[in-house]
């Protein structure tokens, strides 16, 4: 049974159009058919094109370029991989800076809220006394606020 164009393309492996140009610069004997469709012998298109041994294949990489692009990919996302990597051994050692001085700055707050005046605070003015006792309040309520926005910030990045 004959080979249409597209049947002889399959058989070979190669291009309908190669086919065709070999039929045309007369390498290839051909017919047409009633429906002007090229018949192709087998005989014919093996002679012209031996069939490819199992080793043959087996050598040969079904698709060079699909195997590049694939081998492409590949290193493109080992890339990736490698700066997420890094990426996130930066992000823990940011957590680890931020988890000390959130607890540099607890202690500080600590010694701040429960610091006891000396001796000394008992000679100074009324007025001045609330002064230093008021600013104390804000500089710890600062330190507050500090510890808990990094915390909430760290408790995000879980």
């Amino acid at each position: 049974m004959p080979y249409t164009l597209g049947q002889a393309a399959k058989a070979t492996g190669k291009q309908k159009s190669t086919i065709l140009d070999a039929i045309r610069n007369g390498r290839l004997s051909a017919t047409r058919d009633e429906k002007n469709q090229w018949q192709i012998d087998p005989a014919e298109l093996h002679r012209v094109y031996p069939q490819n041994t199992d080793a043959e294949r087996d050598e040969t990489p079904p698709n060079p370029s699909k195997t590049e692009l694939l081998e492409e990919k590949i290193r493109h996302l080992e890339r990736e991989v490698r700066h997420l990597e890094q990426t996130a051994d930066d992000l823990r050692a940011d957590r680890e800076d931020l988890r000390g001085d959130r607890d540099h700055w607890r202690r500080q707050a600590t010694h701040l809220l429960t610091h006891q005046p000396g001796p000394e605070a008992d000679r100074k003015p009324a007025a001045a006394t609330f002064l230093g006792a008021s600013a104390r309040f804000w500089v710890a309520l600062a330190l507050a606020a500090t510890i808990a926005a990094a915390w909430l910030w760290l408790e995000r990045q879980h």
